[in-house]
């Protein structure tokens, strides 16, 4: 059995409660006294034999900080907010409480969120509400009024275009004041926030109680009967409810008239009567019901078109009401098939399932199916009614022929399938043998295919190159980066920017060579080729390649730049070897030059004038041909002083 707290002690517990004024039905004033859902439920609560509830009123700005700083115990039902729950501590939800944004009559423009700017907007200052419009929506400019009366009176007196309130307080002030027509709904069940009730963070045991107070009155039917006298009987959830039962109970009455009908034909009459007593509520389910119908008298005479009928026919309301069928001009196409269909009605021929397709030549045209009927009037002196009634099959018509579509595919598709259940499996065998070259192929080379997984970020490579690399997959996937953590810290920068190259569409092909370290700290080059393929959305999907092991043809060109450094050095040494043989050439070659003219001169006096001058050409002209003839000149040299005469006559 529930207990509360204060039950061990002999005198009732004090509750003190302040409720902000002006806040129908939750709290207001009635002939002097404090009342409302708010007031009754708390009374019900707090057992009087356990609690005795002090009664205060204030604005709610006050009210707020006195319940923060301690100095009332509970200040009702408020709004849950995350701002507030910083304050104060809240009950379980008691329910949900909605904002709508109400106008005049008079207003005819569509009002959206994204156009609350610019109107004059009015909101209860400090409310919740005015929290919502503030962080919820681009109004950066609005009317604070202390209570919800005064911005609703407002709104009345055209002081403000817009209210943006509480959607359970505004309605039920428009019915107490009698605006009813007067102030409308423009947008409603906005913003849906749960309403609890607010205790002081100095009394917490007060949460638990409330909670358990709240759900035995939630199981005893009492929570919900109270709820039903403030707000049921104002809400459009019990409009709604009442409107659903009436529909019910007609469609069963209709149900048990074509069974039973002799045996319930005073209550049809009865019924009937019912029906047009509630006349105004169908023509506004007619108008909103997203069917075209079209009735008439048997006169012809046009008594029922409703506004989805004129937007799908192109026909206007006021110049069919009243009309005569026969006499409404510029009917053609889908509507004069309509007209044609009423007619044969009128005339005992009634239709069912006739499909039409509305409105003519448009591209946003849908199927209707389409049935008459007669409404036989109440009693001898009512009339009879027909009625012609389009359902929208647009979707039925789209889904019977995708079926019939997809029933002939799929006859196709079982005949190919059987067809070529042999192909495919031939296709397989091939894919197989074709798999184990390739891969036979990838191990004969030495290439290492990778793969990036773009989900997870990692490389997936195979088997083998771990094995020659000395890891493991796990130990690979467990590095920051994966396995572009192992390329040599001097090579990471161009493979990135190669890699990120690649990817952006500016090279074709992604090429590189890098080195990557093995567990055992050595260092292998590779080769690393790869492509990616991108969607026309720029987006990659596939991006994979190879690696080919080249440290041997490193090693190579590493040999080889050596061997080039050591042949660059020994033909410097060269050059030098040979200048200093040219130079000491030239030295020789004016030594030779004296001996050579002292030979002639030592030889002269033996040998004639003419024969000597021309041995002292001879020798002139071999000198001036330089190196090639260096050898033949000291050939000619040594002939001359062996055998002076002879050798000078075989010669010249």
């Amino acid at each position: 059995m529930l207990a509360p707290p204060a039950s061990a002690h002999a005198e009732r517990q004090e509750i003190r409660y302040q409720a902000e004024l002006g806040y129908p039905p939750y709290k207001y004033l009635q002939n002097g006294y404090l009342t409302g859902f708010d007031i009754d439920l708390t009374s019900m609560i707090f057992e009087k034999q356990s609690y005795l509830i002090h009664y205060s009123t204030g604005e709610w700005e006050g009210t707020y900080k006195r319940l923060t700083r301690g100095e009332i115990d509970t200040t009702g039902l408020m709004a849950v907010t995350e701002e507030r729950k910083k304050d104060t501590l809240f009950s379980k939800p008691v329910f949900k409480s909605y904002i709508s944004v109400y106008s005049r009559q008079a207003l005819q423009e569509e009002i959206k969120l994204s156009t609350l700017k610019n109107y004059k907007v009015g909101v209860g200052k400090k409310q919740y509400s005015e929290t919502v419009l503030r962080s919820q929506t681009d109004v950066s400019q609005y009317i604070q009024y202390a209570t919800v009366p005064q911005a609703l009176e407002a709104l009345k007196k055209g002081e403000i275009d817009l209210l943006f309130e509480n959607q359970e307080v505004v309605d039920y002030l428009i019915v107490e004041q009698g605006l009813t027509g007067n102030i409308v709904r423009r947008l409603s069940n906005l913003y849906p926030q749960d309403v609890a009730y607010g205790i002081s963070k100095s009394e917490p045991q007060l949460v638990t109680y409330i909670n358990a107070r709240l759900d035995r009155l939630q199981r005893s039917g009492a929570f919900e009967e109270l709820y039903q006298q403030y707000f049921f009987t104002h809400s459009e959830n019990y409009t709604s409810m009442i409107r659903g039962r009436v529909i019910s109970g007609i469609v069963i009455g209709l149900f048990l008239l074509v069974t039973v009908i002799a045996a319930l034909r005073i209550y049809i009459r009865h019924l009937r009567r019912t029906i047009h007593s509630e006349q105004a509520f169908f023509r506004e389910v007619i108008e909103h019901s997203g069917m075209i119908v079209w009735a008439v008298h048997a006169d012809k005479r046009v008594i029922r078109f409703n506004q989805y009928a004129a937007s799908m026919t192109g026909l206007k309301e006021k110049d069919v009401l009243g009309a005569n069928l026969d006499e409404i001009p510029g009917l053609s196409g889908g509507a004069a098939a309509l007209r044609e269909l009423l007619v044969r009605a009128v005339y005992q021929d009634y239709v069912s399932n006739v499909e039409l397709k509305l409105p003519d030549h448009s591209p946003e045209a849908r199927y209707f199916s389409f049935r008459t009927t007669l409404i036989q009037g109440m009693d001898t002196q009512a009339e009879d009614i027909f009625v012609l009634v389009g359902m929208d099959v647009e979707e039925c018509k789209q889904n019977e022929l995708k079926l019939q579509l997809s029933y002939q595919e799929l006859e196709a598709t079982y005949e190919e399938l059987a067809a070529t259940e042999e192909e495919l499996q031939e296709q397989f065998n091939k894919l197989a043998a074709s798999e184990r070259r390739f891969r036979l192929a990838s191990e004969g080379s030495g290439a290492y295919m990778w793969e990036l997984d773009w989900e997870s970020g990692m490389y997936n490579l195979p088997e083998r190159w771990y094995e020659v690399m000395g890891y493991t997959k796990e130990e690979i996937n467990s590095f920051e980066g994966g396995v572009l953590s192992i390329i040599h810290p001097d090579d990471q920068e161009p493979a990135r920017q190669a890699r990120q190259e690649h990817l952006a569409g500016l090279t074709p092909i992604y090429e590189i060579e890098y080195r990557m370290r093995t567990k055992d700290d050595r260092y292998v080059w590779f080769e690393v080729r790869g492509k990616a393929i991108v969607d026309p959305k720029d987006k990659v999907v596939l991006f994979l390649g190879s690696l080919i092991d080249i440290s041997k043809r490193k090693q190579a060109e590493f040999q080889l730049g050596n061997s080039y450094q050591e042949l660059e050095a020994t033909y410097e040494q060269l050059t030098a070897t040979q200048e200093e043989l040219v130079g000491q050439y030239d030295m020789l070659l004016e030594n030779q030059k004296i001996c050579t003219v002292w030979r002639i001169w030592i030889h002269s006096a033996a040998c004639p004038t003419a024969s000597f001058c021309w041995t002292l050409w001879r020798v002139i002209s071999t000198v001036r041909e330089g190196k090639r003839r260096f050898c033949s000149w000291i050939l000619i040299i040594s002939n001359i002083s062996m055998t002076p005469w002879a050798t000078s006559r075989a010669i010249f």
